[in-house]
């Protein structure tokens, strides 16, 4: 079996279309000055990319659709996953919008994003029950938390030039290899999209990046890893796919929890990405050492 359903030329000309496409769109972002607020508590080197463009994640959404359909690559399954991965781009495109109007690191309030994500969560919980498998009254709650908090852990960890963009490939190719190993293929080309727009993007979001993902790429990533998880019948990949994503999560609660109850903080800074940084790593260092950490996560899960 061919690894790789499009062939060579293809997969090269979509990533040179793929380029010239989203040059274009960042352009267009600079234009309308549609730049990424900065947090003001982030670490001052964060404070310089204030004039760097959002909403990457509209260029990934759209090339995946195109390379998608290209690809040949639609079925129930796949489609599935793609609305699943649209719905939690919406709910992150409306958070960057609000949160370039108000010119301001806070765009939608937790509880209207928590409920958004809910609500994108059950309506895709019950489309996957009504055209791909009855699911069982319990797996509902279950895989809801999955999809949310999966997408939430991808927002969290998106805050380094080029740091979920890398770790995302990696996830899925975790994905890739299971579905490829256990043969099921409807969901291959999809995967195969995914990665070739994201190895587009990354040559604008690395560092130094020109161009940030925003919540419309960071919400839509997790919610497609969910996705992919749900569909091979087995969410537990997630623990070794999502590694560095539970780290950075765990240390946001770990922060919160001991800070309310002692005034004192565990690390400098949470996400921990940025507590490496406030320690004097140099932010390529810290985006390498996630990636080689999400590396061993994958491999460990694939050699045993």
């Amino acid at each position: 079996m061919h690894i790789w359903h499009l062939n060579f030329l293809v997969l090269l000309g979509l990533f040179v279309t793929g380029i010239g496409a989203y040059y274009l769109l960042l352009n267009g972002l600079k234009k309308g000055r549609l730049f990424q607020p900065i947090y003001e508590l982030a670490p001052n080197r964060h404070q310089e990319k204030s004039k760097t463009p959002s909403m990457g994640g509209l260029a990934i959404m759209a090339w995946v659709l195109i390379g998608a359909l290209i690809n040949g690559s639609l079925n129930i399954e796949s489609a599935w996953c793609l609305g699943l991965m649209i719905g939690f781009a919406i709910i992150g495109f409306i958070d960057d919008r609000a949160a370039i109007r108000n010119q301001a690191n806070k765009g939608l309030s937790a509880r209207q994003k928590f409920g958004l994500q809910c609500l994108i969560a059950g309506v895709a919980l019950g489309a996957f029950s009504y055209f791909i498998t009855p699911l069982e009254w319990m797996l509902y709650p279950w895989y809801g938390f999955i999809i949310v908090g999966t997408s939430n852990a991808t927002n969290l960890t998106d805050g380094m030039d080029g740091h979920l963009t890398g770790l995302s490939i990696i996830s899925l190719a975790g994905f890739y290899t299971v579905f490829l190993g256990a043969g099921l293929v409807s969901m291959l080309g999809l995967i195969q999209v995914m990665i070739l727009a994201l190895l587009v993007f990354l040559v604008f979001n690395h560092y130094p990046a020109k161009w940030f993902m925003g919540d419309t790429g960071s919400l839509a990533i997790g919610a497609a890893l969910s996705g992919l998880a749900i569909l091979s019948g087995n969410v537990w990949l997630l623990l070794p796919f999502g590694l560095v994503y539970i780290i950075e999560t765990l240390s946001v609660v770990i922060q919160v929890a001991v800070y309310k109850r002692t005034r004192k903080r565990v690390f400098l800074m949470a996400p921990i990405h940025h507590h490496f940084e406030m320690l004097g790593l140099k932010e390529p260092w810290v985006v390498y050492g996630s990636w080689g950490l999400g590396l061993v996560g994958v491999a460990i899960y694939l050699i045993t």
